[in-house]
């Protein structure tokens, strides 16, 4: 039997911009992570408008707030925030600066097969997609 698990919550675990991260002492990771041993999880975060992924100790972040409303990064000194050196990359923007985009996330389920993510960007000035990407091949 594959076993999943999908969580979703409005704060971030992981963010490189906005705000940042749930702060250390209320951030749910290594609860989050002791079950990734046992199954797949997923956690679905907002709060911040861009997107950011993250794959850590097993689990995967998507932190989607490419949705709607204006984004983080056209917003002044909200581009990036102080991380540690070990802070675990982000596996979206891999180290270039966020852009203006939309985007949502198509989740497919199957039984005994690999979750499957793939994301749809937008740029505000088109209704057509400019991209698609596989999430977390």
């Amino acid at each position: 039997m594959d076993r999943k698990a999908f969580i979703v919550f409005h704060y971030p675990v992981f963010a490189r911009s906005g705000l940042g991260p749930i702060p250390a002492p209320d951030n749910p990771h290594k609860v989050i992570a002791s079950y990734a041993k046992d199954m797949e999880v997923v956690v679905l975060n907002g709060h911040v408008h861009t997107t950011e992924i993250y794959e850590v100790d097993g689990v995967k972040y998507l932190m989607l707030g490419g949705g709607g409303a204006e984004h983080d990064p056209i917003l002044p000194g909200r581009t990036s925030i102080k991380v540690p050196a070990d802070y675990p990359p982000d596996l979206y923007w891999k180290g270039q600066a966020p852009k203006e985009e939309y985007n949502y996330v198509l989740v497919d389920v199957q039984p005994d097969q690999k979750t499957k993510f793939t994301l749809n960007r937008f740029r505000p000035w088109s209704a057509e997609p400019f991209g698609t990407e596989d999430l977390f091949n």
